[in-house]
């Protein structure tokens, strides 16, 4: 029976559903928001996707999923598709510490 609570209260991650892949253009974005090369965009980009949570179930084929990388300080909402086993993250948006900072304080009229 102890199982069963724990197993009911754990948070399922994305690295849970399947094998995750991030595609190029993911993670051409990722790359162009950090200032990174492209594959090392890609390894980061795939460390930080395997622990995004569900954000919104998909009804048209694309999942939302939602990564917080307290580390480098972004927000990251990965737009995700599955195919043959793949959990494939297509696309993503990025949004810094920086700019939900600047964000509160326009918000605040500061």
């Amino acid at each position: 029976m102890a199982d069963e609570t724990e197993e009911a209260g754990k948070i399922e991650r994305l690295s849970d559903t399947g094998q995750v892949y991030v595609s190029l253009a993911a993670a051409r974005i990722y790359a162009g928001h950090k200032g990174l090369a492209e594959e090392e965009a890609r390894r980061q980009l795939t460390t930080v996707a395997m622990r995004a949570v569900e954000a919104e179930p998909g009804d048209t084929g694309v999942e939302k999923w939602r990564a917080r990388d307290r580390l480098r300080g972004d927000d990251i909402q990965l737009h995700v598709a599955r195919e043959q086993g793949l959990v494939i993250v297509v696309h993503i948006h990025v949004r810094g510490q920086a700019k939900r900072s600047e964000q509160r304080k326009r918000a605040a009229g500061l």
